[in-house]
């Protein structure tokens, strides 16, 4: 029943070799030499806030990162008032 485990650790025994991290998350720099910052960015702040999941987190951090702190500031005091602003549950004034 564990045989592909055993399979799994043998082949690490006999790798000379590290594992490669599962998934990197590049630099800014890289990010920025590749010319895709801007444009990701300008995606990121289009993002409709009644998007499913996680997605309203990074139109708020595309918001930050572009120093868009006066929409930030209308989006608190909306909720603050008890407007969600199209966000899902999980997003509160605090």
């Amino acid at each position: 029943m564990l045989s592909w485990l055993r399979r799994l650790f043998a082949r690490k025994e006999e790798s000379t070799q590290p594992d490669p991290p599962p998934f990197t998350i590049p630099s800014f720099e890289t990010i920025e030499r590749r010319g895709r910052k801007d444009a990701a960015l300008a995606r990121c702040r289009t993002i409709p806030t009644s998007t499913p999941g996680a997605s309203g987190l990074l139109h708020l951090a595309a918001l930050a990162l572009d120093g868009d702190t006066a929409k930030l500031r209308a989006y608190a005091d909306r909720m603050a008032q008890g407007d969600r602003c199209g966000f899902v549950n999980f997003f509160t004034a605090d």
